[in-house]
């Protein structure tokens, strides 16, 4: 019994010592500092969401279109749609404002002219509606209206600026 007494009494010396020691080398962060940390792991876990975000939409910018807006359908899905009053997606290949016809924009979504697109055809008349038209050039976009036929292509007619967005 004496034995046990000992060695308890030796254990107590023992933690009575390396506790305070190891509370002194120990380094404890301060409420401030546990913020910073835990400020510094949201902000990278953001980062990090981000980057596989921006990723994505790099990857399959249609896709990251038609998940950001339910209601939207791919361009290439048009003439599925016609007569409908329809959100499509896609990447403006050209915007042009050249051509003849009473001096319409067309702003092609998906491909350029003579191939298979969805064209936004606007006229003359709602040509000042649309501020620098051209900025859309190269931009993933949804384009609203309804759908009709020309030439066995989609078009839509655009009168509104409200019409035609940049996929954010």
């Amino acid at each position: 019994m004496s034995n046990v007494k000992g060695i308890l009494i030796i254990a107590a010396v023992v933690v009575a010592i390396a506790i305070p020691y190891w509370q002194q080398t120990r380094s404890i962060p301060s409420e401030s500092e546990y913020e910073q940390y835990e400020q510094e792991y949201y902000d990278e876990k953001a980062k990090e969401e981000e980057d596989a975000l921006n990723q994505y939409k790099e990857d399959d910018p249609i896709q990251y279109a038609l998940d950001q807006n339910p209601d939207a359908i791919p361009w290439d899905e048009a003439l599925e749609h016609m007569g409908e009053h329809v959100i499509i997606c896609g990447i403006v290949e050209e915007v042009d404002s050249t051509s003849a016809n009473s001096n319409p924009t067309f702003v092609d979504v998906g491909d350029t002219y003579p191939n298979d697109r969805v064209t936004g055809v606007i006229w003359e008349e709602y040509q000042s509606v649309f501020s620098n038209i051209n900025k859309y050039n190269g931009e993933l976009v949804y384009m609203e209206g309804t759908l009709y036929e020309y030439n066995g292509l989609p078009n839509i007619e655009l009168t509104d600026s409200s019409q035609i967005k940049i996929v954010e």
